[in-house]
């Protein structure tokens, strides 16, 4: 499946500069590539998105996606630390 970085993702895609860290990252997409599900499905106001997990050295970072079946794309919508993640990914989705 193709993997898709929404506007602010690839803003997110451009702070992610060390080798290390562009491998991990890279890897994590790959990842959704081979398998849509691979991620782990949120409920509630985040219903209908995944969320992958990958690390960088000496840290963790994820990623939040969903999936559109009609273009057959996993559109990627943010990435970034753990630490408050879903507070950053609510407020970019407008969700509460």
């Amino acid at each position: 499946m193709r993997v898709d970085l929404s506007t602010a993702a690839q803003k997110d895609f451009r702070g992610y500069r060390s080798r290390q860290e562009q491998r991990s990252l890279d890897g994590a997409l790959s990842l959704l590539q081979r398998d849509p599900f691979a991620g782990n499905p949120k409920v509630g106001s985040l219903e209908g998105y995944r969320t992958v997990d990958f690390r960088t050295p000496g840290c963790q970072h994820r990623l939040a996606y969903y999936i559109d079946w009609e273009a057959r794309v996993c559109v990627v919508v943010a990435i970034g630390r753990r630490e408050k993640f879903y507070e950053r990914l609510t407020q970019r989705l407008g969700k509460t």
